[in-house]
């Protein structure tokens, strides 16, 4: 075996054994009220905006296709 690949590994197995830093994350862990509801926003919006891009997208690409049909 690379020594290369067995640095990474090793390396890669130490970080995985302490997970302690993951608890870095002030946003994620303080989960009350005003907060809380800003983190689920946030995702919400992180995760429909994409899809609405693309939808965005395909109706155009329709929208272009109907036009140059016609």
């Amino acid at each position: 075996m690379d020594w290369s690949i067995f640095k990474i590994l090793f390396w890669t197995c130490l970080l995985a054994a302490f997970p302690r830093p993951a608890w870095a994350c002030p946003v994620c862990f303080s989960a009350q009220g005003d907060t809380l509801l800003a983190y689920y926003g946030t995702t919400l919006f992180m995760i429909l905006f994409p899809l609405a891009l693309v939808g965005a997208f395909v109706y155009w690409l329709y929208r272009q296709h109907r036009k140059h049909s016609a």
